[in-house]
């Protein structure tokens, strides 16, 4: 109805037009129901579809990690301003627009509850997500950090945490880590 309005008035092609969820969920992978906390790409990615002719075209594609605090200062600048120092994350409108940049190489994902439901309670965790790695840290279980190569198993099911040969990469990825924790807490 709004998008019929708005091209009866000659608007539909200069505006922006946002689908997005708000997290994703697990509908059975792993043995888990409509659940969202764990740091899987089942629950870490989520839809996120534009339409705005004027700036950006059809069917484009965005590889790069995107993440949803992106999403803010991308709407200021689509709309003509600029994001204020107080917003986090960063405009992504030069990726929609098929300008590449220098991006992201990893991001923090993270989960604190430890007064929630039951089931859940011990559950906390800090990981690092790159294009190729995801490392897990879960903070009150020890032994069982999780390690996987998403490009040889993108469904995330061989842990390799205790794989030798993954060795400098789970150094590594642990020390990008605590680099976006220590990061993170600055804000």
């Amino acid at each position: 109805m709004i998008t019929l309005q708005l091209d009866e008035t000659g608007q539909l092609e200069r505006t922006c037009i946002v689908f997005l969820g708000d997290n994703g969920f697990f509908f059975g992978e792993r043995g888990l129901g409509a659940e969202r906390r764990f740091p899987y790409e089942e629950g870490i990615r989520t839809a996120f579809f534009v339409r705005y002719p004027e700036r950006i075209e059809p069917a484009t594609r965005v590889s790069e990690m995107v993440l949803a605090l992106d999403i803010a200062p991308t709407m200021i600048e689509l709309a003509g301003g600029a994001p204020g120092p107080h917003v986090q994350g960063r405009s992504f409108v030069e990726l929609l627009e098929g300008r590449r940049k220098a991006w992201r190489e990893s991001f923090l994902v993270e989960y604190y509850n430890e007064s929630a439901w039951p089931w859940i309670v011990g559950m906390s965790y800090k990981a690092v997500r790159t294009e190729r790695h995801k490392l897990v840290h879960w903070i009150h279980k020890e032994g069982v950090d999780e390690l996987y190569d998403l490009e040889r198993d993108p469904y995330e099911i061989t842990n390799l945490i205790g794989d030798p040969v993954y060795g400098p990469v789970r150094r590594e990825l642990m020390e990008e880590l605590r680099g976006l924790v220590a990061e993170s807490v600055g804000l």
